[in-house]
């Protein structure tokens, strides 16, 4: 009877440490801007809930990204997301949370066409041109495949866009970091065996990219 009760519990404590290992191994290294470099700030969306409640996550990756953005005085914050799940536009709703953190609606640029996180990037790299660094700020986990696709989709981009993701707290490692976490690495064995095999090409960067250029403003280096 105590094997029994004793099993699940040691899975389920193995289970929590090892997800906040990983999430922590990949919040490192720290970001070190140097004063000379410019940087910006894109937030990863995740959907609004329905009812236009905002979600855990959203909240828990806007108070990130504007803590990051305050932290390098980054000159803009990019909310990147279209209406994927529903009704609501993930980067506008993302934009009434950071507004409530007390960031200027003039420092925020909102891309609205993103349905992945390969369009996240894919999406804002044209926009991004004539900025030194790109902090993409999600979930460490998240934050570091962001990076990773954006170097996979131009090796220009290896150097500029960087993980500068947060781990989560011990208020989601249940219900959310858990799952989170296999998810990653489910989706980072399907890269390692389908991307890099070369037996399957990868979709397009921006399926939007026509509207794109209607729906996001350009970050000029008059406007940061």
């Amino acid at each position: 009877m105590k094997k029994a009760i004793l099993a699940p519990l040691l899975v389920a404590g193995f289970s929590v440490a090892a997800t906040k290992a990983a999430f922590w191994f990949a919040s490192l290294p720290v970001i070190e801007l140097s004063s000379k470099q410019k940087c910006v700030v894109l937030v990863l969306g995740y959907p609004t809930e329905r009812g236009a409640n905002f979600s855990p996550v959203e909240r828990f990756r806007v108070k990130a990204g504007v803590q990051i953005y305050r932290k390098h005085q980054c000159s803009k914050l990019i909310l990147s997301g279209a209406a994927v799940r529903n009704e609501h536009v993930e980067a506008d709703s993302m934009a009434v949370l950071a507004k409530s953190l007390g960031v200027p609606t003039e420092n925020m640029v909102l891309e609205r066409n993103a349905r992945s996180t390969w369009e996240n990037v894919g999406c804002t790299a044209p926009l991004v041109a004539s900025v030194d660094r790109v902090l993409v700020v999600s979930d460490s986990l998240h934050a570091k495949r962001a990076a990773r696709y954006a170097c996979r989709q131009d090796s220009r981009l290896c150097d500029k866009f960087l993980g500068a993701g947060v781990a989560p707290s011990s208020d989601f490692a249940f219900f959310w970091s858990i799952p989170a976490a296999a998810n990653e690495l489910r989706i980072f064995l399907r890269d390692l065996l389908l991307y890099r095999s070369g037996a399957t090409e990868n979709a397009p960067r921006c399926s939007s990219e026509e509207a794109s250029s209607h729906n996001t403003r350009r970050i000029t280096s008059g406007s940061l």
